[in-house]
């Protein structure tokens, strides 16, 4: 399941990327539309937390509805970021690459084991 939601997030993300750039700043300076924003993602990733509590005998942590919501905020961070501060440099990270890494990430992370770096990398 992580292997199809977190690939899809990322695409999602980067595929809107104008748009998400353009809220992310009108959001940063206007509260009414912070307000909207902050709506909007809770309602984009409630199905998704729920998609990973669906399978919360797996998760180990002591709070797995927290768990999840983190491994969430997580992914949309780290896709956000990359629209952000990424420029073309040969360390960019391509759709692919990044969505890879985070699933490492968060499989990692919701299993309660550590994150190899060196194993995401490649």
């Amino acid at each position: 399941m992580i292997e199809g939601v977190v690939p899809l997030a990322v695409m999602s993300i980067r595929g809107n990327a104008g748009l998400i750039r353009a809220f992310l700043i009108a959001a940063f300076e206007d509260e009414a539309m912070r307000d909207r924003a902050q709506a909007a993602t809770r309602r984009g990733t409630r199905a998704v937390i729920r998609l990973y509590l669906d399978r919360k005998d797996q998760i180990r942590r002591p709070d797995p509805e927290a768990a999840a919501d983190f491994a969430m905020r997580f992914v949309m961070a780290t896709a956000q970021h990359s629209l952000i501060f990424e420029r073309p440099t040969p360390r960019r990270y391509d759709d692919a690459g990044l969505a890879n890494g985070l699933v490492e990430a968060v499989k990692a992370y919701l299993a309660g084991g550590e994150l190899d770096p060196d194993r995401s990398a490649s």
